[in-house]
């Protein structure tokens, strides 16, 4: 019995050796993760984690030059002009290419009630805009070579719109504007186009021979062409003043 007793209370020593290693570590755990949380406090305060993981070397001078220069609203609520987490700039996306650094691939600011002119040229890689529900008067939005899809609606002030140099642009949305005039010549990719509810009185897409999908409703138009448009299959034009319609060619139109 004094054995087995003797042998009880050294394994409940064991035991309590072992539970007090136990709170030790917890301890030394609970310390470390004290210390890390005031050190990343302390750089939070001072910005400098930000600068770490949004390094402002990965990302393209010549992309984050044309953003910094492209809002010209004194009250925008865009960050583009001041911000150096360049990461989370208000409706930028971004992707690494070839040359290792960051470039923007997207820019959405639908419905941010930014106002005046806008010009985003020359983004090597931006493919989509959406720049829907805004008070602009004029957009450049030239020379953007890789851009596939531009989406304008329902911008009541808009008059203005610069897409030459767009050679790969495919779809083009530009519902419920102001638009009196729209150049599309350069446009050669161009597949869809809705252009309704605007003030254009006239229109050319004898260069647009790739277009498939055409809306035109409720403009001013009094002549329409799309004898060149050989791969039209759907044309919506109501609402307008046409006297004169050419739709020789067009073999695959649909009803």
């Amino acid at each position: 019995m004094e054995a087995r007793h003797q042998a009880s209370v050294h394994s409940h020593g064991d035991i309590t050796q072992g539970i007090g290693a136990q709170d030790s570590l917890i301890s030394f755990r609970a310390w470390l993760i004290a210390l890390g949380l005031t050190v990343l406090l302390t750089f939070l305060a001072s910005g400098q984690v930000l600068a770490a993981v949004y390094n402002s070397q990965e990302y393209s001078d010549d992309d984050l030059a044309i953003l910094k220069a492209a809002d010209t609203d004194p009250t925008s609520q865009l960050d583009w002009a001041e911000t150096t987490a360049y990461g989370v700039m208000t409706g930028v996306h971004w992707t690494k290419r070839s040359d290792n650094k960051f470039h923007v691939i997207d820019i959405d600011l639908s419905y941010k009630s930014i106002s005046g002119t806008f010009n985003l040229i020359s983004l090597p890689f931006l493919e989509s805009v959406n720049l829907s529900g805004e008070i602009f008067t004029t957009l450049n939005l030239s020379n953007n070579e890789a851009l596939k899809t531009i989406n304008i609606r329902g911008n009541s002030q808009l008059t203005t719109l610069d897409i030459s140099g767009d050679t790969a642009l495919k779809s083009l949305t530009l519902t419920a504007n102001a638009l009196s005039s729209l150049d599309t010549s350069d446009n050669i990719a161009l597949d869809w186009l809705e252009i309704d509810q605007n003030n254009l009185s006239s229109v050319d897409f004898a260069n647009n021979i790739n277009l498939r999908h055409l809306v035109l409703d409720s403009n001013e138009l009094t002549d329409l062409d799309t004898s060149q448009n050989n791969l039209l299959i759907h044309i919506y034009a109501n609402n307008n003043r046409l006297t004169s319609i050419n739709i020789h060619n067009n073999t695959f139109l649909t009803d």
